[in-house]
């Protein structure tokens, strides 16, 4: 787990992150969705929602988390991540990524962050 020297806070709701998986590294803009709880039932893991299909994510080598919304309920694919960096913060472990069939209504945004992420290292 991380520990700061003092308190931390996101400062603004839309933030620019830094995202490494399987070597590779993307930058995104994220919304911090403050009402958003999703989490891998399994180890607890926040997920982070990405709308990206430069990821190619596929069923063989998922993480496979069930989901459940107003409209209904589906399975989410995700992935480990090498590390996020937010903030100047970088966080390399307890973390997923989930990829979104669907872009985000937010101008701009590419990724929504839970909440989780605020509370836990930010």
């Amino acid at each position: 787990t991380f520990q700061f020297s003092a308190p931390r806070k996101i400062r603004h709701m839309c933030q620019f992150f830094c995202l490494k998986i399987k070597n590779k590294t993307y930058t995104y803009r994220a919304y911090l969705d403050t009402g958003n709880k999703l989490e891998d039932p399994y180890k607890k893991r926040a997920i982070l929602l990405v709308y990206d299909k430069k990821l190619g994510f596929n069923y063989n080598d998922s993480i496979l988390v069930p989901y459940q919304t107003i409209d209904g309920t589906g399975v989410l694919k995700c992935h480990k991540v090498d590390s996020i960096k937010i903030d100047n913060i970088e966080i390399k472990n307890n973390v997923l990524i989930g990829e979104s069939k669907q872009k985000f209504n937010i101008e701009g945004v590419d990724c929504i962050l839970p909440n989780k992420i605020k509370e836990e290292f930010l």
